[in-house]
């Protein structure tokens, strides 16, 4: 029997949608690409990860630094001020994030099959609780079967997080797809965990590497289906 482990972030929400909301009040007079800005905002967010997970760098800094780096990105200066009301802005839009339709149905489906299914996110334990809250997750999965790295002290693409998912629920690596769309962090860490990975590639996104994900979607809409077809080869 499979088991459906999933990323939360961008996966089961689209993330993009609370930081453009954020952007259309805080940087609306500038000429900058939302999407584009969003990008670097969440390459320079991964950056100081690790940093940000310890303790090193704390979260308020962090919160400048991604978004002051990213406007940098386009020759534009802001403040500590101002980026700090970007991410005033951008918490309050993240309380209003909804889970996708595609996959509300797909939580909905594996759930009637009786499989197994958690997540495994990165971040903070407060905000990704309040995020876990805000989409009614618990609906469908048991709260013992959603492990956040600000929790467990452990994080992807690191092996021991899928490990602690593994023994906390009784997986067998074999049986397990971990769905994300991050592909250092949710395919690299699932394949190397011995798990299979679909990887939702939002954007297209090209890669380099000999470790592959077992399935690639561009659109949250195949998601459903290629599950049922995984489900029916077994």
């Amino acid at each position: 029997m499979w088991n459906f482990i999933f990323d939360l972030d961008n996966t089961l929400y689209d993330q993009f949608i609370p930081f453009k909301q954020a952007f259309e009040i805080c940087f609306k007079d500038t000429k900058i690409d939302s999407r584009q800005l969003y990008e670097r905002s969440r390459f320079y967010s991964d950056n100081v990860f690790n940093l940000t997970e310890s303790g090193e760098l704390p979260l308020v800094e962090m919160h400048i630094y991604r978004i002051k780096s990213a406007m940098s990105d386009f020759n534009l200066a802001i403040t500590d001020f101002e980026a700090l009301q970007f991410q005033k802005s951008y918490k309050k839009f993240q309380q209003e994030i909804k889970l996708l339709d595609e996959f509300e149905n797909v939580l909905n489906f594996v759930c009637r099959a009786n499989l197994k299914i958690g997540i495994i996110t990165n971040g903070p334990k407060y905000h990704q609780k309040k995020k876990i809250e805000q989409l009614k997750l618990k609906k469908w999965i048991a709260k013992e079967n959603i492990i956040i790295s600000g929790e467990v002290g452990q994080s992807k693409p690191g092996k021991e997080i899928f490990k602690i998912a593994e023994n906390r629920m009784k997986l067998k690596p074999e049986e397990t797809y971990y769905i994300g769309d991050s592909f250092e962090n949710d395919v690299v860490g699932a394949k190397r965990a011995g798990w299979k990975s679909i990887w939702m590639n939002h954007y297209k996104k090209s890669y380099n590497s000999n470790i592959l994900p077992d399935y690639t979607l561009t659109d949250n809409k195949e998601a459903l289906e290629l599950i049922k077809k995984i489900c029916n080869a077994k």
